[in-house]
């Protein structure tokens, strides 16, 4: 079960990397997620995709309609996610990290 602090903590997370790498409106999308979570303090709505735009609605209903839907599906990406991580047992999750390990960069070749 994904908790609140747990969500918290993936969203500041999430939030960090947006910092680093990502547009103003990324990096908004991620600060209003949080906001979000601060107003509902519940994980479970977030798991379902209606539900998630429901509460953004209610919650951001200053905001335009592509911003609510960008935070609603942040919001229950990243919820979905989590509960998927959870769910995995330690032999599978070791068995994906060790593929991420041994991952090489991508890279593109120019053709003519």
């Amino acid at each position: 079960m994904v908790t609140v602090q747990q969500f918290r903590q993936a969203l500041l997370k999430e939030a960090d990397v947006l910092k680093e790498e990502a547009t103003v409106y990324r990096q908004q999308t991620a600060a209003y997620s949080l906001q979000v979570l601060e107003t509902v303090q519940e994980v479970t709505p977030f798991f379902n995709r209606a539900s998630a735009m429901d509460i953004v609605a209610r919650v951001l209903n200053t905001m335009d309609v592509d911003r609510q839907v960008d935070v609603a599906k942040m919001l229950h990406v990243l919820s979905v996610d989590l509960r998927n991580q959870q769910q995995f047992s330690a032999d599978f999750r070791e068995k994906v990290a060790e593929r991420k390990r041994n991952r090489k960069r991508v890279s593109f070749v120019l053709t003519k």
